[in-house]
């Protein structure tokens, strides 16, 4: 991850890490930039609401330009992700400070 942590995995399931509220905001960022280029490469364009058929979707902005509603939801899903990990026998280690 670019936040300082790598994902490894391990025999049993790993005590979740708590992520700081700007590493969430971080990956939250990213996360909403991999599914905007995710959709993008697929034909999909700004529209003023979501319409399958023309390939049309309103959140298809910058992630600083989305209301805060729809930042809080991108901000819950990637709070779960180092439980869903943990739960899959991966952990987070903390490489920050780190070096070779």
């Amino acid at each position: 991850m670019f936040i300082g942590y790598d994902i490894l995995s391990v025999e049993k399931e790993a005590e979740p890490v708590n992520l700081s509220i700007e590493e969430i905001n971080q990956l939250a960022a990213f996360e909403h930039t991999r599914w905007l280029l995710h959709k993008k490469n697929r034909g999909w364009n700004y529209g003023v609401g979501i319409d399958r058929k023309s390939k049309e979707d309103p959140q298809l902005i910058s992630y600083d330009l989305l209301n805060e509603d729809q930042k809080k939801k991108i901000c819950e899903f990637v709070k779960r992700w180092p439980k869903i990990l943990a739960h899959m026998n991966f952990k987070l280690k903390n490489t920050k400070g780190y070096r070779l």
